[in-house]
């Protein structure tokens, strides 16, 4: 047994106001050789730390580890309810519940937990408007040296990218960018092309907003030729739909209708009604912003987006 075991015996103890006297009695050891054991100066055998369980009221595995034997399942399902909150939209609750989450991972604590309920919480604080908020806990992402498996380094770099652009400070996003892409291209093996293809999109569309065209065809350029090789359907939309915003920026139209064809077949063929819908919206834009607008042809695209974003 180590020190630690003994620690918690004691500080349950102390919770449930027993006093050691009593608790020994419970046990069958006398007073001072528990005051040992929770001073770590005693072992203590199988069978008398599942004495001291039962009368504590908490698995052995808590005595032992300090965690409660079904709190991984627990805090699973509530990480897994906030998610689905935060899809949903329901982002008070999701950032209700992630906020959850953290506290009772970082009492225990259980490290995984606090980064993947860290990680929802910052995208529910984004929904919600608390960019600032969003932007801090991104940050403190970034900056711890290992981090879950479920929360990737590129995919936080990609959201405090947005996030930073969102407010405004696109040199900051920028360069959280550029320090990801720098990050990706040195890995061996790379990361998922999926990823790879949504930062590098992310960041051609931080240069777009700041005016720097030509820096954001070279990355959109780029992410087009990752996606065609290897990325997914999900991939090589993101990248044509970004490419069609940014050859529309170049006065490009017909760039634009191709890339924007291109990715709304993609969206289709994935039967994502939100990403179409949106889709629809950018393409029937580019149709009125082109050099002889076309409402005729733009207006049935509006009329159907109009109905699948409000389903």
């Amino acid at each position: 047994m180590s020190s630690d075991t003994g620690e918690r015996v004691r500080a349950l103890r102390t919770a449930r106001a027993v006093a050691q006297a009593d608790l020994a009695a419970s046990v069958g050891v006398s007073k001072s050789y528990l005051s040992h054991i929770e001073a770590g100066r005693r072992p203590v055998s199988n069978d008398l730390l599942g004495r001291l369980a039962e009368a504590l009221a908490v698995d052995v595995a808590q005595l032992e580890t300090g965690t409660p034997a079904d709190a991984h399942e627990d805090l699973q399902l509530k990480l897994s309810f906030a998610e689905m909150s935060l899809r949903n939209g329901e982002w008070d609750l999701a950032r209700q519940e992630f906020q959850a989450v953290l506290d009772r991972a970082g009492s225990l604590p259980l490290a995984r937990f606090v980064d993947e309920a860290t990680w929802g919480l910052a995208r529910a604080e984004e929904a919600t408007g608390s960019l600032e908020r969003a932007i801090l806990t991104y940050e403190s992402l970034l900056e711890k040296p290992e981090r879950s498996s479920g929360v990737p380094r590129t995919t936080v770099s990609v959201r405090l990218a947005m996030a930073y652009s969102e407010c405004g400070d696109l040199a900051r996003a920028v360069d959280v960018g550029e320090q990801a892409l720098a990050h990706l291209d040195r890995l061996d093996p790379p990361e998922d092309v999926g990823v790879h293809v949504e930062l590098i999109s992310t960041l051609a569309g931080c240069y777009l907003e700041r005016g720097d065209l030509t820096r954001a065809q070279i990355l959109i350029d780029r992410a087009l030729a990752l996606a065609a090789e290897a990325g997914s359907a999900r991939a090589r939309a993101a990248a044509a739909w970004n490419a069609a915003v940014i050859a529309q920026a170049r006065h490009d139209a017909v760039g634009a209708r191709l890339h924007a064809d291109r990715a709304l077949a993609l969206f289709a063929e994935l039967d994502n009604a939100r990403f179409l819908a949106m889709l629809r919206v950018v393409s029937a834009g580019l149709l009125l912003r082109q050099a002889q607008p076309d409402p005729q042809a733009a207006l049935p695209a509006l009329r159907l987006a109009l109905v699948e974003l409000q389903d």
